[in-house]
């Protein structure tokens, strides 16, 4: 059995897990196991997070205005855009999702919602001026508030992880 990925992505290197232990990949269609990848443990997620702390300030991300990371998020779109079919095989393989359900929502809808953000990313950097019940006025101001672990179920793995990133 292959092992599709040996590593994980944390802080701009490839890095080793904290721990053994694999998840096996299954061919939904055909019951097949077709490779391993890493179990993240809390350890792996703790540097994972760690990596992302430092990254937001060291980067520049903390301070970045809603249009500036609009900007980013929608190259990364544009990216998964080039990248739809295999997205919808992978996800069609995994979970037996049929492969054009895969590509109208994992494919297409993700990228839909994605850009939805991007769009009201946008919107944030204006002013948001409110009544308020004392006949005066109401500023709201949208502010991050920095790094989070969030776990991705398998159903929607592209357009709940975009509900998440974007």
């Amino acid at each position: 059995m292959e092992q599709l990925r040996g590593s994980f992505f944390i802080g701009g290197d490839w890095v080793e897990p904290a721990s053994d232990r694999r998840f096996t990949l299954v061919d939904a269609s055909s019951g097949e196991a077709i490779g391993t990848v890493p179990e993240g443990v809390e350890a792996d997620i703790d540097a994972a997070v760690a990596a992302a702390r430092k990254a937001l300030h060291a980067s520049g991300w903390a301070d970045a205005s809603p249009a500036e990371r609009a900007s980013v998020i929608e190259r990364f779109l544009a990216a998964l855009t080039a990248r739809s079919e295999d997205i919808a095989r992978s996800v069609s393989t995994q979970n037996g999702m049929p492969i054009a359900v895969s590509r109208a929502l994992e494919g297409g809808f993700s990228l839909g919602l994605g850009q939805y953000y991007v769009d009201l990313a946008r919107s944030l950097g204006q002013p948001d001026i409110r009544p308020s019940q004392m006949g005066r006025e109401t500023r709201v101001e949208h502010s991050p508030i920095g790094v989070v672990a969030a776990i991705i179920p398998w159903n929607f793995p592209v357009t709940l992880a975009i509900s998440k990133i974007a």
